[in-house]
Formats: C-alpha cells, structure tokens, sequence
C-alpha cells in the first residue's frame, strides 16, 4: 500500500507554532515542520520508516480506513532493575523514576548526552558504561548493578 491510501491530516499546531501532518490509521506515526510542506515530507520520510519495520518484524500494514494498533515496547527489563533504576534516576538524572515512562526501548541518550552521562555514572557507581551512543536504558541498569560487561 502507499501513503496516498491511508487518511491524512495536516493541520497548525498553534500551542507548538509548526504544521503536524498524520496517518489515522497508524498508531503515533506523526510529523511535524514550520511549513505544511516539511510537515508531509517528513511524514513520508516517518512512514516509509514503519513500512520497514513492520516488515521487519513480520506484521502487516494497517488496513486503510481502520484504527490503527496500538504499539508500545515492553518494559519487563527496565522493571526488573526498578531497584537499580530508582536510585540511578535519582543519583544520576535528578528525576524521580515512579514519574517518568521508561520502557525496553528507552535508550540513554535520551537523558543527555553521553559524554556527560558516562562521567557522572562514573563518579556515582564507579562504573564505566562504555562509549555505545544508542545503548538501552536497561542495559546501562545492568552494568551498574553488575550484571553487564
């Protein structure tokens, strides 16, 4: 299927100032940009990236002009170290974990920058989480409870 088959909606943001472009039929698949232009070209650029996915993982595409299935990633690993994690959050991001969604997916670098975070694990826990840019949360959890490499 093509993007052209599924329900578009473009629309301003006045609340974030930017154009949000969107396909109902796909769970959170949502694109923004200061004009209505940049706003659908990313959308393509978003949706060709799901299509991939999707593919990838064995599921098929949304069928057009049903709601679309919701997709989250689990967090069994994260809650495993919820111990670990509260303290981490606390010691080293200054944010209370039971206020913050954190799933399997959630990777470190959403919380700054690694350089920056690798040092301040350092001077916490003594631990050296390695250089990895895009490793998850979890497995950064790991390390520090010493479980990981």
């Amino acid at each position: 299927m093509k993007l052209e088959d599924y329900t578009l909606s473009v629309r301003y943001r006045e609340d974030w100032n930017c154009f949000e472009a969107s396909l109902s039929e796909f769970f959170a698949l949502i694109a923004s940009g200061e004009t209505e232009r940049e706003a659908l070209t990313e959308l393509k650029r978003l949706y060709l990236e799901r299509v991939i996915y999707l593919e990838a993982i064995g599921k098929p595409l949304p069928i057009p002009g049903e709601a679309p299935e919701p997709m989250f990633a689990t967090s069994a690993r994260v809650d495993a170290l919820s111990g670990t994690a509260r303290d981490f959050f606390r010691r080293v991001l200054n944010l209370d974990y039971d206020e913050v969604f954190v799933s399997d997916a959630t990777r470190l670098e959403e919380f700054g920058t690694l350089e920056v975070l690798r040092e301040k694990i350092k001077l916490e826990y003594g631990v050296d989480i390695g250089t990895e840019l895009e490793q998850p949360l979890w497995e950064v959890l790991g390390k520090i409870r010493g479980l990981g490499n």
